[in-house]
């Protein structure tokens, strides 16, 4: 690639050794058999049965700690009318569009809608939405809510939805009704809040209807509930129950019941809104508000925005956390794995040791990257005319010589390692499945790894097969500037500097070290050398599944678990079932147990069924009835074989490690598959057996 021309190599700032304690944010979904999560709009949804049903609507179980920041949230909301309305000249496209356009001067946050058709596209922008599906929905009503978010600012981390009402022989209206929610991390300090999205059935108040309007209010209730320990909340929606004063203050109005929770209604009698409401949590003040008229072309409901400033931690908690902007949870596509640091090369040597490399190795990257951008991944090569006005549509921007967030005009050399010319790396993006903001480092780093592993910018195909056998970090740069740079002026001296500085830095000054992961290099117990820790069940887990969890399909196996499968397929022993030998679950936790030398008959050489039996009948193990997460120690086991089977492994806290669980998947359906990784799965999860080693 391009280099940056009189780039110095003293852009590497002198931070302190690696922290390996890292504090990342991560959602603890409910995760039961593989098969019952399926995909849609950037959200996982979650189905226990296996068939979804209004008795047993998933309820979130996200539990995040909150930093505590202060945050500012600006809240619209809209029914944009039902799509059956026949007096609408626009459709649901053109309506939505005009909707963002009167939000625009507010600069939303989030948005809710209601009534939105669910093939309309609701994506404006920098805007980012999503919506469910919805069991048994009897009409385009019931299936029509949308969370919209200001994908610049934050980053959607959990989401679900509720059911609030199930359709009675009563109703005029047939219709079932949810809750959709959404967890959102500020990508600048860390910020947590949840929105709720939801409409309630109609008729609640006109003739009244007092019994469903509690009944979905505290279904509503016990959802805000479940999302407070996370931190700050806000709700809207159209609840089609009256603000008027006469209906207020009952035992069975929303304001009452939600009251119970410490949720405060934005909008009074005298704000002309009708049966739309808008809620916020304790932690947060209303700082304005206002109501637009109805706009006939859009909808007959007026529109609401409320602007709201305060803390994002949970009532109490005042915990702060340090989490990078870039870290490992994102919308959708490759997840970003290591983003810790005080700069960016700490974070991209952090990256690349979690994605299996050596110290050495991730040196020599950092060597050449340092060279070409310094780490700055919106940077222009030679100066060439681009945006400063990251706030402003296209068509409104100025321009300086340094930087952009949009390379899709740049001839010269532009980002990470400086793509020639910038706007390649678009289409880049799109083969690597990198669907994040292109601008952000975590979405280069991602596209960075597909180069390395797949096609490099120079056409050499697979080059981590060479570069993970490299001890010397002098080696390590020329070998990773040829093949993935191929730089015509390289300043080798230059790039060998800097990553004898970052080795300095970033590794502790080890100047060899093996090839695989950091967990694997610092495993003294590598019994069998292919990362199984010797009498050690959690760290056998840890080295053998990735640090992060990766949307499904995923199926890439971290070389020392591969490695594992291998040798366990050459001695006929058990690795699951299925055509990705290891993508697993009971395949997963056979090989733990067994290859740690713990137990090595543990599941008597089969699936989940035969695990569970093994489990029940032997003697080493003990169960443990109804645990808590507080009751459960590491290494424990959690198995169960209705709805087809899974199991998973509790490993607890651990640096560097996302989440508590870690945990792989088996899809017959082709649609689910994990290699092993940190899961969400929840700890003590109640429709689970648990064991322990005695």
């Amino acid at each position: 690639m391009r280099k940056v021309v009189g780039m110095n190599i003293r852009r590497i700032v002198r931070s302190s050794l690696l922290v390996a304690a890292a504090v990342l944010l991560v959602p603890q979904s409910v995760f039961a058999i593989d098969e019952t999560f399926y995909s849609g709009n950037d959200i996982l949804f979650y189905n226990p049965d296996g068939t979804c049903t209004n008795s047993n609507s998933p309820s979130p179980t996200t539990s995040v700690t909150s930093s505590g920041a202060e945050v500012e949230v600006t809240l619209a909301h809209a029914n944009i009318q039902s799509p059956t309305a026949g007096s609408y000249a626009k459709n649901q496209r053109e309506r939505f569009v005009g909707t963002m356009e009167k939000f625009r001067v507010h600069k939303p946050d989030f948005v809710t809608l209601n009534e939105i058709r669910p093939d309309t596209n609701t994506n404006y922008e920098q805007y980012k939405s999503f919506k469910a599906d919805y069991p048994e929905a009897k009409s385009t009503e019931d299936s029509a809510l949308r969370i919209v978010w200001n994908s610049a600012d934050w980053k959607k981390i959990d989401g679900g939805i509720k059911q609030i009402h199930k359709f009675q022989a009563m109703d005029a209206s047939k219709k079932d009704r949810y809750a959709l929610w959404a967890v959102f991390q500020n990508i600048e300090n860390g910020g947590v809040v949840s929105v709720i999205a939801t409409h309630f059935n109609t008729r609640a108040t006109f003739p009244p209807n007092l019994e469903r309007a509690k009944t979905q209010s505290q279904n509503l209730k016990e959802l805000a509930e479940q999302l407070l320990p996370n931190g700050s909340l806000v709700i809207s929606g159209d609840l089609n129950y009256r603000i008027g004063d006469q209906y207020l203050n009952k035992p069975y109005s929303p304001d009452t019941i939600l009251g119970e929770a410490g949720l405060k209604p934005v909008f009074k009698p005298a704000d002309a809104s009708n049966v739309d409401w808008m809620f916020h949590s304790e932690q947060l003040k209303n700082t304005s508000k206002k109501v637009y008229s109805t706009d006939r072309s859009l909808s007959d409901h007026p529109y609401l925005v409320g602007a709201f400033g305060g803390s994002s931690a949970a009532s109490g908690d005042a915990a702060a956390v340090s989490v990078d902007s870039n870290s490992c949870v994102c919308e959708s596509g490759v997840v970003s794995v290591g983003l810790v640091g005080k700069d960016n090369l700490e974070k991209i040597y952090n990256y690349m040791t979690n994605k299996g490399l050596s110290p050495v190795q991730a040196a020599g990257v950092i060597g050449n990257i340092s060279q070409e951008s310094g780490g700055d991944p919106t940077i222009v090569q030679g100066g060439e005319a681009v945006n400063t006005n990251d706030d402003l549509p296209v068509d409104e921007w100025t321009f300086d010589e340094k930087h952009t967030k949009d390379p899709s005009k740049i001839s010269s050399g532009w980002g990470l390692i400086q793509w020639t010319p910038g706007s390649k790396v678009l289409g880049i993006a799109e083969q690597a499945s990198a669907t994040g903001d292109i601008y952000r480092l975590g979405t280069q780093l991602d596209i960075l790894w597909w180069h390395m592993e797949k096609t490099s910018p120079t056409g050499v195909n697979n080059m981590l097969e060479g570069y993970r056998g490299i001890g010397d970090v002098e080696e390590a740069t020329r070998y990773f500037e040829d093949k993935v740079e191929g730089a015509g002026d390289p300043r080798m001296a230059d790039r060998i500097a800097a990553a004898q500085l970052a080795l300095q830095e970033f590794g502790g000054g080890a100047s060899t070290s093996s090839a695989g992961s950091t967990i694997e290099t610092i495993a003294d117990c590598d019994s069998a050398g292919d990362g199984a820790a010797a009498g050690n069940a959690v760290q056998t887990a840890l080295n053998y599944a990735w640090p992060t969890y990766h949307e499904p399909n995923y199926l890439n196996m971290r070389p020392s678990y591969a490695a594992a499968i291998s040798k366990a397929q050459g001695e006929g022993k058990y690795v699951g079932g299925g055509p990705h030998p290891g993508v697993d679950c009971g395949g997963f936790v056979t090989r733990v147990m067994q290859d740690s030398g713990l137990d090595p008959a543990y599941g008597g050489g089969g699936n989940t069924t035969t695990q569970l039996a093994y489990l029940s009948s032997s003697p080493k193990y003990k169960e443990l009835k109804n645990p808590t997460s507080g009751d459960l120690t590491p290494g424990a086991i959690a198995i169960k074989t209705a709805g087809g089977g899974h199991t998973y492994m509790y490993v607890g806290k651990q640096p560097g490690f996302e989440t508590q669980i870690a945990s792989a998947s088996y899809s017959p359906s082709g649609t689910a598959w994990r290699a092993p990784m940190a899961g969400m799965e929840a700890p003590a999860d109640p429709e689970y057996r648990w064991f322990v080693l005695k």
